[in-house]
């Protein structure tokens, strides 16, 4: 099982663009529990120029690394800006918090972060939900600490063919992330996945990419409009 799991990773870092000698070294990545694993990632990452000036800075795991410069100009009237890392954990988003807000004055900070800590994805150790969140509160002290008063969005983790058996479990996560979007004034919550859903309840085929993990082109522009649309609603349209 767990070689099975890594030629799945593998082809997953191919899909993403990296090759050769780096495969190894973004497998062990993954795999490992500890965040400074991830440093020559980051210092990549902030290599990158920014084009938009106080973005909405989106934060997360693969689901935002995927995205790439597709994020920025589908979710132009927000100003959306990327920073995410595939196979990133809630503990890797809070040890990189001021590397990730840098110097970038954000007017939002836009989290999608949990489904590998859940998972145990590629062979690694899935927590609970209660575990989770003790967690992804860390990480928010974090992002707070240095975006202050910044506002923070929470999405809630997508359904994908490979976690619908465990779409209960997430579900009260999400839960979880709602509740405590509401019970703090700087937190809001997106839930984005009301059209990722056919007519007969499955999660629809034609946004995901063939590894029933991840978002394909369709799959992005139908989950990125409804979390623009929230922006939007909340002010952050640059018309």
């Amino acid at each position: 099982m767990k070689k099975l799991l890594t030629t799945v990773l593998v082809a997953v870092l191919v899909m993403a663009g990296y090759g050769g000698w780096r495969l190894k070294q973004e497998a062990d990545r993954v795999m490992s529990d500890d965040p400074r694993v991830w440093s020559p990632v980051i210092e990549e990452l902030l290599e990158k120029p920014v084009p938009v000036a106080r973005p909405v800075l989106f934060v997360g795991s693969s689901s935002i690394r995927f995205w790439g410069d597709d994020l920025t100009a589908d979710l132009a009237d927000v100003g959306a800006f990327g920073r995410g890392f595939g196979g990133a954990k809630i503990d890797d988003i809070r040890h990189y918090s001021q590397q990730l807000i840098g110097n970038l004055n954000p007017r939002a900070i836009v989290v999608y972060i949990g489904s590998n800590d859940l998972s145990g994805s590629f062979g690694m150790q899935a927590i609970g939900n209660t575990e989770a969140e003790a967690r992804y509160r860390s990480m928010l002290d974090e992002l707070k600490r240095y975006a202050k008063g910044v506002p923070i969005y929470l999405v809630a983790l997508k359904p994908t063919r490979r976690s619908v058996d465990r779409w209960a479990q997430i579900q009260a996560f999400n839960t979880r992330l709602q509740k405590l979007s509401e019970s703090d004034g700087q937190l809001g919550f997106i839930d984005a996945n009301s059209d990722l859903w056919n007519q007969r309840g499955e999660v629809r085929s034609d946004t995901l990419l063939w590894d029933g993990m991840h978002l394909n082109r369709t799959g992005y522009q139908v989950w990125g409009r409804k979390i623009q649309e929230r922006l939007r609603e909340d002010g952050y349209s640059r018309r």
